[in-house]
């Protein structure tokens, strides 16, 4: 089963996201929406053409 959870090194944080990191045919299917938003980033998805546009969010900008 996967994380719920995950670690990011440089910043000495944990961030807990809503799903789950799956290990599926020896390759690792990261929950790309929850990460995103965890770092404060904005998802949006369209279900017309299938984009998906994280908006990074800049420190103070």
């Amino acid at each position: 089963m996967g994380e719920k959870e995950f670690e990011d090194k440089v910043l000495d944080l944990t961030f807990r996201i809503p799903q789950e990191a799956v290990f599926k045919d020896g390759r690792v299917y990261l929950p790309l929406r929850g990460i995103s938003e965890a770092y404060g980033n904005v998802v949006n998805y369209s279900k017309n053409n299938g984009v998906i546009m994280i908006s990074i969010q800049q420190n103070g900008k």
